[in-house]
Protein backbone atom coordinates (compact mmCIF):
# COMPACT_ATOMS: atom_id res chain seq x y z
CA UNK A 1 0.00 0.00 0.00
CA UNK A 2 1.71 2.96 -1.30
CA UNK A 3 1.04 6.60 0.70
CA UNK A 4 -1.11 4.94 3.18
CA UNK A 5 -2.43 6.63 6.45
CA UNK A 6 -2.90 4.25 9.25
CA UNK A 7 -6.32 5.28 9.34
CA UNK A 8 -6.65 3.14 5.81
CA UNK A 9 -4.93 0.43 7.40
CA UNK A 10 -7.17 0.02 10.21
CA UNK A 11 -9.74 0.29 7.78
CA UNK A 12 -8.36 -2.75 5.54
CA UNK A 13 -8.30 -4.43 9.46
CA UNK A 14 -11.79 -3.92 10.11
CA UNK A 15 -13.01 -5.77 6.62
CA UNK A 16 -10.56 -8.87 7.36
CA UNK A 17 -11.72 -9.04 11.20
CA UNK A 18 -14.71 -8.08 10.64
CA UNK A 19 -14.95 -6.11 14.13
CA UNK A 20 -14.20 -2.22 14.38
CA UNK A 21 -10.59 -1.03 14.38
CA UNK A 22 -9.80 2.83 15.69
CA UNK A 23 -6.02 3.82 15.19
CA UNK A 24 -4.80 5.30 18.73
CA UNK A 25 -1.05 5.61 17.02
CA UNK A 26 -1.72 9.54 16.19
CA UNK A 27 0.04 9.59 13.38
CA UNK A 28 -1.14 11.27 10.37
CA UNK A 29 1.38 10.73 7.74
CA UNK A 30 1.41 9.12 4.64
CA UNK A 31 3.13 5.59 4.48
CA UNK A 32 4.44 3.23 1.75
CA UNK A 33 3.43 -0.46 4.06
CA UNK A 34 4.30 -3.70 2.85
CA UNK A 35 2.86 -6.54 4.89
CA UNK A 36 2.97 -10.14 3.69
CA UNK A 37 1.66 -13.49 5.63
CA UNK A 38 0.90 -16.82 5.03
CA UNK A 39 -3.00 -16.93 3.64
CA UNK A 40 -4.67 -19.59 1.29
CA UNK A 41 -7.37 -17.14 -0.14
CA UNK A 42 -9.35 -14.42 0.99
CA UNK A 43 -12.51 -16.84 1.87
CA UNK A 44 -9.96 -18.22 4.43
CA UNK A 45 -8.58 -15.44 6.02
CA UNK A 46 -5.59 -16.72 8.31
CA UNK A 47 -5.88 -13.89 10.85
CA UNK A 48 -3.47 -15.07 13.54
CA UNK A 49 -1.25 -14.86 10.70
CA UNK A 50 -1.90 -11.39 9.67
CA UNK A 51 -2.37 -9.98 13.70
CA UNK A 52 1.34 -11.44 13.91
CA UNK A 53 2.63 -9.45 10.74
CA UNK A 54 1.36 -6.29 12.23
CA UNK A 55 3.66 -6.95 15.16
CA UNK A 56 6.71 -7.99 13.18
CA UNK A 57 6.85 -5.95 10.36
CA UNK A 58 5.11 -2.98 11.48
CA UNK A 59 5.59 -2.61 15.51
CA UNK A 60 1.51 -2.69 15.28
CA UNK A 61 -0.06 -4.69 18.15
CA UNK A 62 -4.15 -4.78 17.88
CA UNK A 63 -5.47 -4.47 21.48
CA UNK A 64 -9.12 -5.57 22.90
CA UNK A 65 -10.83 -2.71 24.38
CA UNK A 66 -14.91 -1.96 25.31
CA UNK A 67 -13.91 1.80 24.88
CA UNK A 68 -16.80 3.40 23.49
CA UNK A 69 -17.64 3.98 19.33
CA UNK A 70 -19.83 6.46 17.25
CA UNK A 71 -22.14 4.26 14.97
CA UNK A 72 -24.79 4.92 12.37
CA UNK A 73 -27.50 2.41 12.98
CA UNK A 74 -30.56 2.71 10.49
CA UNK A 75 -33.73 1.52 11.56
CA UNK A 76 -36.02 1.66 8.64
CA UNK A 77 -35.68 2.61 4.76
CA UNK A 78 -38.69 3.85 3.12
Amino acid sequence: MGGATLTGLAWFLEQRFQVPVINETGLTNRFDISLKWDETDVFHPNLAKLQQALVDQLGLELVPTNMPIEMLVIEQVK
